[in-house]
């Protein structure tokens, strides 16, 4: 559970007042829209667009990955989350919104899944293709979109939304900074476990129209970014001015002996 400088920290900062709508720009899409006929996932990709398609628009997002090695306040959790795959994964979802079946000329910047070190700024972009009379007929079935296509990079369902929760971190005093882990890693908890050490306390708050969901997936973010293993003790509430999730980070014991013995 959450100490009590926590609580007392936050308690005038719960009710918020609605912000503006966030990261301007942050996933842009210029072109026209039709009925959404495929998953994100199911999107093809490719040098040139299958036969019967037409050009729909254009689609990019960008991130900048946040320096997480201290306390931090106002942080999107897309920079959080920051890499190539996270930004494709949230251009496939505006296209796959905008009725396209098919991305052509996708490419991102830096090339690859992750961040390389030392590399802060990541961007993809594609244009989006799509059936010429998408209400004439049925959504494509999967075998016939069997096209290579890439997994939204988890934990973000709605990818968008990402660009839409700020996230505060407030480590425990005393306690070293620790390298960032895969989000995979990462998992939520009710209460302390044996063998863990609490790093600090996180909150998430919507910038915009924002899920729980999305909340929940920010607290994860900030915990893989400053290297904890466990979200402890979620709690969220909503409201029409800012919904919000507030946890403590916890993380293995003595981690620097755990990696000597593993040398």
């Amino acid at each position: 559970m959450p100490s009590r400088p926590f609580w007392a920290r936050i308690a005038g900062l719960l009710i918020l007042p609605a912000l503006a709508a966030c990261g301007a720009g942050a996933v842009s899409y210029s072109g026209s829209s039709q009925r959404a006929l495929l998953e994100p996932a199911l999107l093809g990709s490719g040098d040139a667009a299958p036969a019967g398609l037409q050009r729909l628009g254009h689609v990019s997002a960008g991130c900048t990955l946040a320096d997480a090695s201290a306390g931090f306040e106002g942080v999107r959790s897309s920079d959080l989350a920051c890499s190539p795959a996270f930004l494709l994964a949230a251009v496939r979802q505006r296209a796959a919104n905008a009725g396209g079946t098919f991305l052509v000329d996708s490419e991102c910047e830096p090339e690859g899944d992750s961040m390389p070190p030392g590399t802060r700024r990541a961007s993809c972009s594609a244009d989006v293709w799509g059936p010429r009379e998408p209400a004439a007929g049925a959504a494509p079935a999967a075998s016939e979109a069997a096209w290579p296509a890439a997994t939204p990079a988890p934990p973000f369902h709605e990818v968008d939304e990402a660009w839409r929760a700020l996230v505060d971190y407030w480590p425990v005093p005393g306690v070293a900074p620790r390298a960032a882990i895969a989000d995979g890693q990462v998992v939520e908890v009710d209460f302390p476990r044996v063998g863990l050490t609490r790093l600090g306390d996180v909150r998430a708050r919507a910038d915009g129209a924002c899920s729980v969901d999305t909340l929940r997936a920010a607290l994860r973010a900030a915990a893989a970014r400053v290297g904890a293993t466990r979200v402890v003790d979620v709690r969220c509430a909503t409201s029409d001015e800012a919904p919000f999730c507030i946890a403590s980070l916890a993380g293995p014991e003595a981690i620097e002996s755990a990696i000597a013995e593993a040398r």
